[in-house]
């Protein structure tokens, strides 16, 4: 008589349905992993961002609360980057300074002021979420301006109140 195993031959979960040798692909995919070096599973069952144990079913994550941390900081890191990074790219495209004073000290002082239509706005979201072709093309119907020429733009009757 053959005796069925019950338990994953790689990290010794047990194997529920039709599961005959691992418990998931991840075991699997391991299992077949070219390597010399044995498979240390003490460090397979561990949380992948507080190094907690994991149980069950639990792959990367021991909890939720991992799971977002994990997804959100390298999420949001990722996309104010990538923003400053096109923006940059942009501001250079457009002669690197305000078009009615001539400011450059600081990028974040530099604004894209919209002459006609706007499809979207050129702002730290929609420069990390769109694509680059998008940006440029709405960046040509733009005006590059500091903050304070663009207000006086916005705003000419206060120009002269004080």
């Amino acid at each position: 008589m053959i005796e069925e195993n019950t338990n994953c031959i790689i990290c010794n979960n047990t194997l529920t349905g039709a599961q005959i040798r691992y418990c998931s692909d991840r075991c699997k995919n391991l299992r077949y992993k070219k390597t010399k070096k044995p498979l240390n599973i003490a460090e397979f069952k561990k949380c992948i961002i507080c190094g907690g144990d994991l149980q069950n079913k639990q792959r990367m994550y021991c909890s939720s609360k991992c799971k977002i941390q994990s997804k959100s900081a390298n999420n949001y890191k990722a996309q104010k980057q990538r923003a400053l990074n096109r923006k940059i790219e942009l501001i250079s495209m457009k002669g690197g300074k305000c078009e009615s004073c001539g400011y450059n000290k600081n990028i974040s002082a530099l604004c894209f002021h919209h002459e006609n239509e706007k499809e979207f706005k050129l702002d730290a979201r929609s420069l990390a979420n769109n694509k680059f072709y998008n940006l440029k093309e709405e960046a040509k119907t733009c005006k590059l301006l500091c903050h304070n020429c663009h207000c006086e733009l916005h705003y000419p009757d206060y120009n002269d109140l004080l």
